[in-house]
């Protein structure tokens, strides 16, 4: 191998990578008690019918008429179901500003991964969601980047620490 031009070069990746392949995440044990406040990735998306308004999550139940998730592996960080149509609160935790948005899809891609973003210091390991475009930049993300770290409740509980006015979805 030779030498670069000027020296040695050193690139940063987008995100950290975890040290598991993409299709055997690791699950959390079934027992792993579900937090009131998750932590960790939000990402975008900007295919299906719902690229407009809401966003996708990775543990939307799988059971009777919730809308269902059966193709979903366990993603690394224990999530609780929801149902389509239920309200999350998402916090970008860079810019501190907040929305609640309706799951609209099954995020199962995203249980895959099990990276941190490191946009404004590492997150957590695992993404959380998958917002449409208008709504990941209206959190105050740049979709060249591609993610923020976030906080995520179910909306019928405050988001600790959120800037007041918030973004509504």
């Amino acid at each position: 191998m030779r030498p670069l031009p000027g020296g040695p070069h050193a690139f940063s990746p987008g995100s950290a990578q975890p040290a598991h392949r993409a299709d055997r995440p690791p699950v959390p044990e079934a027992s792993a008690p579900v937090p009131d406040e998750l932590h960790g990735t939000a990402t975008w998306f900007g295919a299906g019918e719902s690229a407009d308004a809401g966003l996708a999550y990775p543990a939307v139940d799988p059971e009777g008429d919730a809308g269902g998730c059966p193709e979903t592996v366990g993603g690394c960080t224990p999530l609780p179901y929801v149902s389509l149509g239920s309200e999350l609160t998402v916090r970008n935790d860079c810019t501190r500003r907040v929305a609640t948005f309706a799951v609209t899809e099954c995020g199962c891609v995203a249980a895959r991964y099990c990276d941190r973003c490191v946009i404004c210091g590492p997150s957590p390991r695992g993404r959380l969601v998958e917002l449409a475009p208008v709504g990941f930049v209206g959190l105050g993300g740049d979709l060249e980047a591609g993610c923020f770290n976030a906080t995520v409740r179910h909306a019928s509980a405050p988001v600790r620490g959120a800037a007041a006015p918030g973004v509504e979805g």
